[in-house]
């Protein structure tokens, strides 16, 4: 009995074929590694920089005014940080409801070792309805910032806000 075993041709092909479904495999494995490292550098960039970030309100500095086209809270904001914050979303509780609102804002931020005044509508909520016939008084409002745990809620003092200019 003669034994007879691959041809060298075939033997060539198949060990060709197996290093490109290899190569196939790893091209696809380090695609997809680096996209991943590459997203987990942005997002511990981003945590990174808002490691010095932070901001106060000066209650002292805090009004509610009325004028012609409705009710604003006035307040001071300071960065107390090493970034600039940018204040995303402002959340806002009144004491006849049980759940708070979103108001709708544009994003502002409060640059490095600055302060700054802003004037917020109380009852023009994100979602369009003009909350002021529905809603009792302001108890408090959130102040929440881009940056993950930077976020300051201002409470309505006992002796209530104040309204003077």
């Amino acid at each position: 009995m003669e034994r007879k075993g691959v041809s060298p041709l075939i033997a060539a092909v198949l060990l060709i074929a197996f290093t490109m479904a290899l190569t196939a495999l790893l091209t696809a494995w380090v695609t997809q590694f680096t996209k991943t490292q590459q997203d987990d550098t942005v997002k511990y960039q981003k945590k990174i920089e808002c490691s010095g970030s932070n901001f106060i309100i000066n209650n002292d500095f805090t009004r509610i005014f009325h004028n012609e086209t409705g009710d604003y809270i006035s307040v001071r904001l300071e960065n107390i940080g090493f970034n600039d914050v940018w204040i995303e979303k402002i959340v806002v509780w009144y004491s006849n409801r049980t759940l708070p609102e979103y108001l709708d804002i544009e994003q502002f931020s409060i640059p490095e070792d600055k302060d700054i005044v802003q004037s917020i509508d109380i009852y023009k909520s994100e979602t369009g309805l003009n909350l002021e016939s529905n809603v009792g008084d302001l108890k408090k409002i959130q102040f929440m910032s881009s940056c993950d745990g930077v976020w300051f809620i201002l409470e309505r003092p006992v002796i209530g806000w104040n309204t003077k200019l």
